[in-house]
Protein backbone atom coordinates (compact mmCIF):
# COMPACT_ATOMS: atom_id res chain seq x y z
CA UNK A 1 0.00 0.00 0.00
CA UNK A 2 2.74 2.14 0.82
CA UNK A 3 4.52 1.68 -2.44
CA UNK A 4 1.05 2.47 -4.11
CA UNK A 5 1.09 5.96 -2.39
CA UNK A 6 4.54 6.37 -2.89
CA UNK A 7 3.84 6.33 -6.74
CA UNK A 8 0.99 8.26 -7.13
CA UNK A 9 2.87 11.17 -5.11
CA UNK A 10 5.45 11.09 -7.28
CA UNK A 11 4.30 10.42 -10.91
CA UNK A 12 0.38 12.44 -10.34
CA UNK A 13 2.82 15.51 -10.65
CA UNK A 14 4.55 14.51 -13.38
CA UNK A 15 1.21 15.00 -15.94
CA UNK A 16 1.54 18.67 -14.27
CA UNK A 17 5.58 19.32 -15.05
CA UNK A 18 5.57 17.28 -18.12
CA UNK A 19 5.74 20.75 -19.68
CA UNK A 20 9.16 21.14 -18.51
CA UNK A 21 10.28 18.73 -20.78
CA UNK A 22 9.69 20.31 -23.92
CA UNK A 23 11.09 18.22 -27.24
CA UNK A 24 10.15 15.01 -25.34
CA UNK A 25 8.02 13.04 -27.04
CA UNK A 26 5.17 11.32 -24.83
CA UNK A 27 6.35 7.87 -25.67
CA UNK A 28 9.91 9.10 -24.46
CA UNK A 29 8.10 10.37 -21.45
CA UNK A 30 5.96 7.35 -20.87
CA UNK A 31 8.98 4.92 -21.04
CA UNK A 32 11.08 7.40 -18.41
CA UNK A 33 8.05 7.24 -16.06
CA UNK A 34 7.98 3.42 -16.53
CA UNK A 35 11.28 2.92 -15.57
CA UNK A 36 10.78 5.45 -12.24
CA UNK A 37 7.97 3.25 -11.81
CA UNK A 38 10.23 -0.34 -12.34
CA UNK A 39 13.18 1.14 -10.12
CA UNK A 40 10.56 2.54 -7.19
CA UNK A 41 9.12 -1.57 -6.89
CA UNK A 42 12.58 -2.30 -6.40
CA UNK A 43 12.75 -0.61 -3.02
CA UNK A 44 12.39 -2.75 -0.02
CA UNK A 45 8.89 -2.03 1.55
CA UNK A 46 9.55 -2.75 4.78
CA UNK A 47 12.27 -0.58 4.87
CA UNK A 48 10.39 2.19 3.26
CA UNK A 49 7.82 2.08 6.01
CA UNK A 50 10.83 2.11 8.56
CA UNK A 51 11.95 5.19 6.33
CA UNK A 52 8.45 7.02 6.52
CA UNK A 53 7.81 6.25 10.19
CA UNK A 54 10.86 7.69 11.72
CA UNK A 55 10.52 10.68 8.97
CA UNK A 56 7.23 11.41 10.61
CA UNK A 57 8.65 10.78 14.25
CA UNK A 58 11.56 13.38 13.72
CA UNK A 59 9.33 15.74 11.90
CA UNK A 60 7.08 15.71 14.98
CA UNK A 61 9.83 16.00 17.73
CA UNK A 62 11.10 18.90 15.72
CA UNK A 63 7.77 20.83 15.06
CA UNK A 64 7.84 20.21 19.36
CA UNK A 65 11.38 21.54 20.20
CA UNK A 66 10.73 24.55 17.47
CA UNK A 67 7.64 25.20 19.32
CA UNK A 68 9.55 24.92 23.21
CA UNK A 69 11.94 27.16 21.67
CA UNK A 70 14.53 24.82 21.79
CA UNK A 71 15.98 25.93 18.02
CA UNK A 72 19.17 24.93 18.08
CA UNK A 73 18.61 21.82 19.28
CA UNK A 74 15.99 21.15 16.62
CA UNK A 75 18.57 22.42 13.50
CA UNK A 76 21.21 20.00 14.74
CA UNK A 77 18.47 17.38 14.94
CA UNK A 78 17.76 18.05 11.24
CA UNK A 79 20.98 18.00 10.81
CA UNK A 80 21.91 15.16 11.94
CA UNK A 81 19.15 13.36 9.93
CA UNK A 82 19.75 14.47 6.45
CA UNK A 83 23.50 13.43 6.76
CA UNK A 84 21.83 10.18 8.04
CA UNK A 85 19.50 9.89 4.94
CA UNK A 86 22.69 10.91 2.77
CA UNK A 87 24.15 7.46 3.81
CA UNK A 88 20.61 5.26 4.36
CA UNK A 89 20.83 2.67 1.54
CA UNK A 90 16.88 3.35 1.42
CA UNK A 91 16.83 6.92 0.72
CA UNK A 92 19.65 6.53 -1.93
CA UNK A 93 17.83 4.23 -3.92
CA UNK A 94 15.10 6.47 -3.77
CA UNK A 95 17.63 9.25 -5.07
CA UNK A 96 18.29 7.10 -7.64
CA UNK A 97 14.76 6.30 -8.89
CA UNK A 98 14.35 10.52 -8.61
CA UNK A 99 17.44 10.93 -11.10
CA UNK A 100 15.05 9.32 -13.99
CA UNK A 101 13.17 12.25 -14.05
CA UNK A 102 14.70 15.29 -12.87
CA UNK A 103 13.04 18.15 -11.28
CA UNK A 104 10.31 16.24 -11.20
CA UNK A 105 11.52 14.40 -7.59
CA UNK A 106 13.04 16.97 -5.28
CA UNK A 107 16.55 16.41 -4.56
CA UNK A 108 16.94 14.83 -1.14
CA UNK A 109 20.65 15.15 -1.32
CA UNK A 110 22.07 16.61 2.21
CA UNK A 111 24.60 18.92 1.72
CA UNK A 112 25.46 21.00 4.78
CA UNK A 113 26.08 24.57 2.48
CA UNK A 114 22.94 23.66 1.03
CA UNK A 115 21.01 22.75 3.90
CA UNK A 116 22.22 25.47 6.19
CA UNK A 117 21.48 27.98 3.33
CA UNK A 118 18.14 27.20 3.31
CA UNK A 119 17.66 28.46 7.09
CA UNK A 120 16.66 27.36 9.78
CA UNK A 121 14.60 24.69 10.17
CA UNK A 122 12.29 26.61 12.69
CA UNK A 123 11.38 28.96 10.33
CA UNK A 124 10.50 26.48 7.32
Amino acid sequence: MLRITVLVALLLPMTVQAQNYPGMPDAAMHNRMLQMESCLENIDEAAMETLQARTQRLDAEIKSLCAQGKRQEAQQKAVTFGQEMATDPTAQHMRRCGELMPGIVPDMTYTHEKDASAGHVCDQ
